[in-house]
């Protein structure tokens, strides 16, 4: 009998939604500003396809700046929703910047492994301007709402919202 014993993959982990220009009231709902504290302001939710949990504990979010300054989140309970670093196969993980990191008019937003495990970009996604994307309304922490980048802001397509829908 031959057993297989199936492994986690930090590759599992991709960046699925985000939000770099957060408005205090698209769609009727509040999400703050640039530089509100968690629950509300700039965030990037995290998504596992794999079929095992996986830690992201100590990993790090950076923009296109390489995480100079002010420029990055380190993945801590302090600043996810739920309050863990362990996502669970098929979950997501939203991680709150607490702070403005991502540029309003265009960025890249990066995923590293921490620094036990020599940072290894696991994910990266540019964006130009979050107008060329619209979501009817971001989903932290849950299944994506459909959508298609239509580059046109309407009452049910706010400028400020950008989703990579990897779920």
């Amino acid at each position: 009998i031959i057993t297989y014993e199936a492994t986690a993959s930090v590759f599992d982990i991709v960046l699925n939604e985000f939000l770099p220009n957060p408005h205090p009231s698209a769609n009727g709902l509040n999400f703050g500003t640039d530089s509100s504290n968690m629950p509300l302001g700039e965030w990037v939710e995290l998504y596992n396809k794999g079929d095992l949990p996986v830690s992201v504990d100590g990993w790090e979010i950076r923009d296109e700046s390489g995480g100079l300054g002010n420029t990055q989140a380190i993945i801590t309970t302090a600043n996810t929703q739920p309050a863990t670093t362990t996502i669970a196969a098929h979950s997501w993980l939203v991680v709150y910047f607490n702070k403005p990191v991502l540029n309003n008019t265009g960025d890249t937003v990066f995923l590293f492994t921490g620094t036990s495990t020599g940072h290894i970009l696991v994910d990266s996604y540019a964006y130009d301007d979050p107008s060329d994307f619209c979501e009817n309304e971001p989903t932290p922490g849950n299944t994506n709402a459909s959508s298609t980048p239509s580059g046109t802001p309407g009452p049910d397509c706010i400028s400020n919202q950008v989703a990579h829908n990897n779920s």
